[in-house]
């Protein structure tokens, strides 16, 4: 098998951890997950073996693999890690930014909002795509930090919090038939642009701060947390 055929099965595995199609705490069986998604054994494993490193794959005493638990403390340590290195990167963007960032910033923010002014999201397509501007509004604040390591870092640890702002945002549509991200967004925007760095990185801080309050209320609230 090649490696792409591996990095596809990687992403799908991913995908539905993050998804919650394969549970919190679920055991791993390396046949079933090989019919599920209809190759051998081997890319299975190799893939699941990849995956430990996001930390969205744990083993279980070196005999097998599950799913990660989930849990308030994991929670509140990932959205505080990542406000944490997101601050800094953007810190870091503001100082070395040029003309392409900004545009770049300017570009990915119009994406943001053009969506979430003309479209209701009704399912899970709907949402996959609005979140595709969101992460893309969000890595143009920072990809000018210039720092590949802590960019490498943030992508793990977005992907580690989407697995819990997916479940909270799914539920919330079905409520509210849409999102509506795009004008506190433009405040970090507006602050980052206009070279303030303390108000961009206090902005971007307080987002996920507060983010992390609704998330965990939700999931205590539907008992949602591994027991």
């Amino acid at each position: 098998m090649t490696e792409t055929f591996v990095d596809k099965i990687f992403e799908s595995i991913q995908e539905d951890i993050i998804s919650n199609r394969l549970l919190p705490g679920q055991r791993l069986h390396i046949a079933q997950l090989a019919e599920q998604y209809n190759v051998g054994s081997g890319p299975i494993r190799e893939a699941l073996s990849r995956l430990l490193a996001t930390e969205l794959v744990v083993t279980i005493s070196q005999k097998g693999f599950r799913v990660a638990s989930i849990s308030q403390a994991d929670l509140n340590d990932i959205y505080k890690t990542r406000a944490y290195i997101e601050s800094l990167a953007l810190r870091l963007s503001i100082e070395n930014g040029n003309d392409e960032w900004e545009a770049n910033i300017l570009a990915a923010y119009h994406r943001l909002s053009k969506f979430e002014l003309e479209h209701k999201i009704k399912n899970t397509d709907d949402y996959k795509e609005w979140e595709n501007r969101h992460r893309g509004f969000n890595l143009a604040l920072i990809n000018a930090c210039n720092l590949q390591y802590l960019l490498r870092i943030q992508s793990q640890l977005y992907n580690l919090t989407e697995r819990y702002r997916r479940q909270w945002l799914m539920a919330g549509i079905k409520q509210t038939d849409g999102l509506h991200y795009a004008k506190e967004q433009k405040r970090i925007m507006d602050a980052a642009l206009a070279r303030n760095v303390e108000t961009a990185a206090k902005l971007l801080y307080k987002h996920y701060e507060n983010a992390v309050k609704v998330i965990k209320l939700f999931f205590i609230e539907n008992h949602l947390f591994n027991q």
